[in-house]
Formats: structure tokens, C-alpha cells, sequence
């Protein structure tokens, strides 16, 4: 169990076995913020037991149920006879109809009911203005409070906080308690009863939660009672929370509430209000259960977390700036509270100044939500004088101080002439519904804003130091490091480590008999020299490889390694949003170097442990920029032939970018294996090939890879590519390897014999294994994989566990000279009989 407490407030994470308890219930009970928030259809019903076993209500206790008309129609029946239920007749249960509006006239006359019913409880039904009333009202009382949202439009029965506004319907402020609801119950069925135009709004509501907690955790944690200290840790959770609130939105809001083909979906120039009304006329579609109570739980419950972790630090800014600004207005009075939230989003996007193409799908997605996208969509023009005070009333706002830069009056009118111009490029057809804008839309980096970085705003103060999570771009949220193992120490450190006289390493599919003398002592040679610095561009050893593969030197570009060469590509040809589509499982760099880019990974699993060609395909969207296959592939030895690749390269998108990485070709053995020199030379704008000096040439941690291409690909990949990237010592090992091919051919005829030897030896063994074209062979053992690499461990053997590829009952094992397979075999059939 995890408890923090910032500032006075409690989150406590209950044990993993009561989540899995739960969730195999299929539904939410958790504590949070000081306050039980439960998700469950048809749970109104147990509101009266809730509210006794957690103190709030005893038998004979008034209590009061306020709320709209509407909402105490759908609910207050329910509540009341549970209630009743629970804590005898004797009791005394009164509804109160609040009015319409968080007003200080409404707040008082609630408050006054209370006091005049002499309440011990309030259970508050209804929209955020109805809890809003409520929070108000109870913490005025000092009594504890219990809300049922009927309407999944704000996040307001799970705050602390209520907005307050005019009697006309213009907002006044915030006013914040010192306590939260004690309980709030959330019926599905109830939710999805309503008019979805709520449920938009909250989505638009919830959409700005992300946006401006990032904007406002940049500026907090420039703060050096904040920034140094371990409140950082609360911002930073209210950040994870948001991030999540955004990304569970923008993945399943479209599948819930419709797309273009739904009648209720907005079309250009259709106001909000024109859409709900068209809705009101159809057929209501009521959505899958668990897409619908993700959204809620996104807008009600992790918006709340996102509000209650980050407190005062991580509160509104720009995008509520403008809605308060808006509210002037009499035309905002036909708009929900998010629907004018959600423009307002797209006003802080532009003065942030996003790329236009991010704003213009987010518009798109707004489009199938119905969420307005213009001033036109909130029945304005772009040329009303009542805007210059609109603007500088946002400016004036104390929510848009909390933006880390300085936004002006003529900043956001440029942003209100910029979103029509936008707009009309977006369209509804950007692939919400299958998660793309989640990808390209996702959360972006501190905004560097009109006046400079978020940095710049230290000014006389000095310098204060800043988390790096603070700094780090979003594309990085949830990106993982290598992990570093066992499997990729040196024998001669595990040994050491281990306290083990001999270590066989297997596990990293590298050439255990090592590169050739002649390569050795190049790199001797070049070692005299090491004083200076190396041949950025390696000419020798590009015009080498251009030799050996009938090309140009331009068609070269080096790289520290394969793993770089993938980066490069990434970062010259990946932009956020877009998508790679790789086999599942592949070598993991392709998927880590894409969504380090920002990138959308899209998998296709093997079939039969091959690479799927059609399942490939068929991944591919308008926004697939590339697509890596690994041939043979990594983990399992199988591949492509000449003919499945060319009929492949034929049914490819143009649009796509073939990445093939041939780094175990020189083991391949196949006479089909495709000659992928000619693909190069008739698809040279489409493919780009990578290959390595790490494996046949024993040249592993030397890091010498490099990449085949089109010269006009080439030369935009040499624009990222770092100076001095391939050291003087890995060129000269790598020319005197290239030009000693009969230490190549040594060593292939040594893995293909050896690979004879452990075919042999599994089927004497009775496993399943795939026969490899690589220096590797993936075995199926038939037990817990990490087990056995722990007990091969225990005897000096480093293997890899299929574990890391998804298939934990395998190993895979690097081919190693005869002595070593043998001790590998030897051991392997101790711990299968252990």
C-alpha cells in the first residue's frame, strides 16, 4: 500500500490482491482523497448500507437530498428508499430542488434548507453545478457529503472545489474546501440513460486536464519550494494522471459517443447545440460497458486525482481562461460548461504555438465528437469587437497566470483568427476510433510560449534546479531503458560477479569465435593514432561497402551499430502521430526508437513464428510511415524468401517505407533467400536496408553498423546522423574484416554445423524449435523459461528466456563453438529432469 499526503490530503492505492479481487468483479472500489469512489451499474440501490457502515448516516439522523429536477426524477426514488432501507423509518429523508446554477444564492439557499431540516448528510444528485452547490453548501454545514453524478460532464463529485457564478450565468470564482465528498457512487446505467451531449462535454472538460496540468506542472516545478522539494512528486503524479485521463479519451471517447456515421455527429459549421438537437431525434446508441465506464472514469474519477494530487499547483490555466472569459457573453449560455472548455483548448494550443497539424487533428477529433473547433461553432464571428474584451479578460485571468509564460490580449486573438483558418483543413476522418490521434495528438513539451521558455521565467530569482521529468518531451512519458541483465555482461565480469571459474555466454546472439587476426591487429594499428579524431564520413570504409554491394558511396551511411542506424530513421522520417508497424515478436529497438519519436507502433503477430506478409498489410493506415522487418527474424531464425518479399514490396503502400534489417544475413543458408541488392536498386526511394558488423564479423561491441539506400534518402538520414558516430578503431576493424571474407566463410560453416548438433540434440530431447537462418535457434522447453535460465545461471550458462519476447515456456540460444554447445546441452537435460 502506497499513502501521500500533500498537503493534508490522503491517496492510498489499495494491495495488488484486493485490485485483482475487484477488477475480476468488473467493477471500481477504491479510496481516494479521503473519500470512497464507487463504479457499478444499478448501485444506487446501496447507498443506505454504504452510508451506515461508513459512519456518514444512523437510524434516525435527517437527511437531505438535493439536485435538479431532472436528476432527483432518475435517481432521488432510489436513493430515498435505500436509504430508508438502511436506516429504519424513523428517519427523516427530504428532496430539495437546488435551482439551476452555482450561485451564492443557491449555495445559501441549500445551506439554509440544511440547517432548517437540521441534516446530518447531504447526498447531492445531479450535473457539476448541482455538486458544486452541494460541496459548497455541506462544507459550510460541516457535514459530511455524498455524490451521485447523473451526468458524466465535469469531474466535480470527486473535488473539493465548487465554481462559483454570476446570477446572469458568468463565473466569479473557485471556491475550495477543506474536505472532500465522503462517497460517490456512479451508476453506468444511469450515465448512459442521459443525452450524450453531457458526456461530450465532459470529455472536452476532461480533455483540458491534461493540457493545462502540464502547462501548470512546468511553471510549479520551477517553484524552489516545489521543485526541489517532495511536493514535486504529488505534481508529477497529477501529470501521470492527467496524461492518463487524456490518452483513455482520445482512444475510447470516439468508440463511445460515435463517429461520422452516427447521425448525431457534428458535420462543418454545426454548433453543438444544432447537433444535440439532431441527436435528440434519433435512436440512442448505448455504448460497449467497458468503453463507457473507461471514459467516466476518465472524466469523473482520474480528473479528480489529477485535480486532488496536483492541488493548487497543478489547477487551470489558459484553456478555463477563455471559457470564463466566454461566459460573458450571451451566446455561451446555450453551451455546456466543456463545450466552451474544449475550445479553450484549442485557444492554449495555439498560444503555445503547437504545429498546425497537431491542432488541426485534434480538431478532427473534436468533429466526431460535436465539440466546437472555431468562434463560428459558438455562434460568433471573427471580426466581433466584444472579443478584444473576451481577450482581455482571459489575459487578466488568475488562471492564465498559471501558464509558465506570459499570454497577452493580442496572443489570443491571433489565436481566435488562427482556428477558423484551421478548421476548415480538418475533418472528422483522422482515425480516432482506433487510437491514432491518441498517438499524434498525445501530450507534447513545455511550451516555449510568445516570451520564451518556461526557463526564461526564473528572471532575478536565479536558477532553481529542475526535475528532469519536468524537462524530458512527453514522447518519453512512458518509454522504458534497456533493462540490463545477466544476458549482456561480459563472460569475464560474470565470472567475477558470480564467483564461477568458467561462464558460457548464449544469450546475445554474438559471434563466440570472435573476429579474424587481420581484423585484430588493424585495430591495433589504428589505436597509435587515437589521439585524433576519426574520419567522420569513414569514406574507405563507405567506398568498400559500395563496392561490395555494387553501389555508391552515397547509397552509405554509417552508424554506432545497428541500433542507431534505426534511430536515424526514426528521427529523419517519424513525426508524432504517425505510425510503424513491426512483427510481434522483432527485435525491440524498432518499437522503443519509434515512440521515443512519438510514433504510434502497430504490431502484427507472427503466424507460425513467421512474419505475417497480410497481417503486415492489412496494419497499414494513411498514417504508416514505416514498417521494420527483420529478416531473418530476431528471435526466431525464420524468414522471408525472394518471392513472398517481392510480392510484399508490390503490395506495399507507397506511402510506407520498408526498413529491412538484415543483420544476421550473412549466416543465411536458404537459396531463396532474397537478393535484396536488386530490390535496392528497383525500389530505392521505397526500402532501406540495415546491416551490422556485429555478428559474423564478431565485431560486437565495436558498434559498426550501416544502412543501404536511395542517395536522396540517404542524404536527409545524414542531416541527423552525429559526426564521428563509427570510432577510428571500429573503421579499422571493420575494412580489414570486410576484406577478409574467408574468416567469414570460417565462421558461417562452423554456426551451420554447430546448428546441426543442437537440432539434433533437441530432438533427442523431444523439444519443439524452429530451424534458423541466423547464428540463434528459439527452443521450446515446456517450462518456465526465467526458471531455467536462473538454474542454467546457477552452472555457469547465460541464456536468454523467451520471457522477453512473449513466449516464456522458450529459450533462445546463441550458436557457440562445439565445447560450449555440448556443456549447454549437457546442462540443459539436467534441469528439464530436475
Amino acid at each position: 500500500m502506497l499513502a501521500l499526503r500533500p498537503r493534508s490530503k490522503w491517496c492510498i492505492i489499495m494491495p495488488k490482491e484486493r485490485i485483482k479481487k475487484h477488477l475480476g468483479e468488473f467493477y471500481l472500489d477504491i479510496v481516494i482523497a479521503g473519500q470512497r469512489y464507487i463504479r457499478k451499474s444499478g448501485r444506487l440501490s446501496d447507498l443506505g448500507q454504504l452510508a451506515r457502515e461508513m459512519g456518514l448516516a444512523r437510524p434516525g439522523q435527517a437527511i437531505l437530498i438535493s439536485g435538479g429536477e431532472t436528476a432527483l426524477s432518475v435517481a432521488a426514488g432510489k436513493l430515498q428508499a435505500s436509504l430508508a432501507a438502511a436506516l429504519g423509518e424513523e428517519t427523516s429523508i427530504r428532496q430539495y430542488v437546488y435551482g439551476k446554477d452555482c450561485t451564492e444564492k443557491t449555495i445559501s439557499a441549500l445551506a439554509g434548507e440544511l440547517a432548517r431540516a437540521g441534516a446530518g448528510l447531504l447526498v447531492a444528485a445531479g450535473g457539476g453545478k448541482a455538486l458544486d452547490t452541494a460541496k459548497a453548501a455541506a462544507f459550510r454545514a460541516r457535514i459530511p457529503l455524498v455524490t451521485v453524478p447523473t451526468i458524466a460532464a465535469t469531474c466535480a463529485a470527486v473535488t473539493a472545489l465548487s465554481v462559483i457564478y454570476s446570477d446572469t450565468g458568468q463565473y466569479l470564482r473557485m471556491e475550495y474546501a477543506v474536505q472532500t465528498p465522503s462517497l460517490v457512487i456512479v451508476d453506468t446505467d444511469i450515465i448512459a440513460a442521459a443525452p450524450r451531449r453531457y458526456l461530450r462535454s465532459g470529455v472536452g472538460d476532461t480533455l483540458a486536464k491534461w493540457h493545462e496540468v502540464n502547462a501548470t506542472a512546468q511553471k510549479a516545478l520551477l517553484d524552489p519550494e516545489i521543485g526541489g522539494t517532495a511536493a514535486s512528486f504529488a505534481v508529477q503524479s497529477a501529470r501521470a494522471a492527467a496524461y492518463q485521463c487524456y490518452q483513455a479519451l482520445l482512444v475510447h471517447a470516439p468508440a463511445v459517443l460515435g463517429d461520422r456515421s452516427s447521425p448525431s455527429a457534428a458535420s462543418p459549421g454545426e454548433t453543438p447545440e444544432t447537433v444535440s438537437t439532431k441527436a435528440a431525434s434519433t435512436k440512442t446508441v448505448v455504448p460497449e460497458t467497458s468503453l463507457l465506464e473507461a471514459v467516466v472514469d476518465a472524466v469523473i474519477l482520474l480528473a479528480g486525482l489529477a485535480s486532488g494530487l496536483g492541488g493548487k499547483a497543478c489547477r487551470t490555466a489558459c484553456a478555463h481562461a477563455v471559457h470564463d472569459a466566454l461566459t460573458s457573453l450571451p451566446e455561451a449560455s446555450r453551451l455546456l460548461h466543456g463545450e466552451l472548455v474544449a475550445f479553450g483548448v484549442l485557444c492554449q494550443a495555439a498560444v503555445e504555438h503547437k504545429p498546425a497539424r497537431e491542432l488541426q487533428e485534434l480538431m478532427g477529433f473534436y468533429r466526431r465528437l460535436a465539440l466546437p473547433v472555431s468562434l463560428a461553432d459558438l455562434g460568433l464571428a471573427t471580426d466581433d469587437p466584444r472579443l478584444i474584451n473576451v481577450a482581455s479578460q482571459a489575459a487578466a485571468s488568475p488562471d492564465m497566470q498559471n501558464m509558465p509564460f506570459a499570454v497577452s490580449a493580442v496572443d489570443l486573438l491571433d489565436a481566435f483568427r488562427l482556428l477558423p483558418s484551421l478548421a476548415g483543413s480538418s475533418t472528422g476522418q483522422t482515425g480516432a476510433s482506433t487510437g491514432q490521434i491518441g498517438a499524434s495528438t498525445g501530450p507534447t513539451g513545455s511550451p516555449a510560449g510568445p516570451t520564451g521558455s518556461s526557463a526564461d521565467q526564473t528572471g532575478a530569482r536565479g536558477a532553481y534546479p529542475v526535475p528532469a521529468s519536468a524537462l524530458a518531451r512527453p514522447e518519453i512519458f512512458d518509454a522504458r531503458p534497456f533493462v540490463p541483465g545477466v544476458y549482456d555482461r561480459e563472460p569475464a565480469a560474470l565470472r567475477k560477479e558470480l564467483g564461477l571459474p568458467e561462464v558460457i555466454k548464449l544469450s546475445f546472439n554474438e559471434n563466440t569465435l570472435g573476429p579474424s587476426p587481420a581484423t585484430l591487429n588493424a585495430m591495433r594499428r589504428a589505436l597509435e593514432d587515437s589521439a585524433y579524431y576519426n574520419d567522420s564520413a569513414g569514406r574507405e570504409l563507405r567506398q568498400a561497402l559500395a563496392r561490395e554491394n555494387g553501389l555508391r558511396p552515397e547509397n552509405i551511411l554509417l552508424s554506432n551499430g545497428a541500433d542507431e542506424m534505426i534511430g536515424i530513421i526514426c528521427q529523419t522520417f517519424l513525426r508524432p502521430g504517425e505510425e510503424a508497424v513491426v512483427s510481434d515478436p522483432t527485435f525491440g529497438s524498432y518499437a522503443s526508437s519509434a515512440a521515443i519519436m512519438g510514433g504510434r507502433v502497430k504490431k502484427a503477430p507472427l503466424k507460425d513464428f513467421r512474419h505475417d506478409l497480410d497481417g503486415l498489410l492489412a496494419a497499414c493506415s494513411p498514417r504508416t510511415k514505416l514498417l521494420f522487418l527483420c529478416n531473418p527474424n530476431n528471435p526466431t531464425g525464420t524468414y522471408v524468401n525472394q518471392g513472398e518479399l517481392l510480392d510484399f514490396v508490390k503490395r506495399l503502400p507507397a506511402h510506407v517505407l520498408l526498413v529491412l534489417d538484415e543483420a544476421y544475413r550473412e549466416y543465411v543458408t536458404a537459396g531463396d533467400f532474397p537478393a535484396t541488392g536488386d530490390f535496392l536498386h528497383k525500389y530505392s526511394a521505397r526500402i532501406i536496408l540495415i546491416r551490422t558488423f556485429s555478428k559474423i564479423h564478431g565485431l560486437a561491441s565495436l558498434r559498426v553498423g550501416y544502412g543501404l539506400a536511395g542517395e536522396d534518402l540517404i542524404a536527409w538520414m545524414e542531416k541527423v546522423r552525429l559526426p564521428f558516430n563509427v570510432n577510428r578503431i571500429a573503421q579499422a576493424g571493420a575494412l580489414a574484416s570486410l576484406n577478409d571474407p574467408e574468416h567469414r566463410r570460417r565462421v558461417k560453416s562452423a554456426v551451420t554445423a554447430e546448428k546441426e548438433y543442437l537440432y539434433g540434440a533437441f530432438r533427442r530431447l523431444g523439444l519443439e524449435f524452429q530451424e534458423s537462418q541466423a547464428n540463434f535457434i528459439l527452443v521450446k522447453i515446456g517450462r518456465d523459461a526465467d526458471a531455467a535460465c536462473s538454474q542454467l545461471l546457477s552452472a555457469g550458462l547465460v541464456l536468454r528466456s523467451g520471457s522477453a519476447f512473449g513466449l516464456p515456456d522458450h529459450l533462445r540460444v546463441s550458436v557457440g563453438s562445439h565445447p560450449e554447445n555440448e556443456r549447454f546441452v549437457a546442462e540443459l537435460s539436467r534441469v528439464l529432469v530436475e
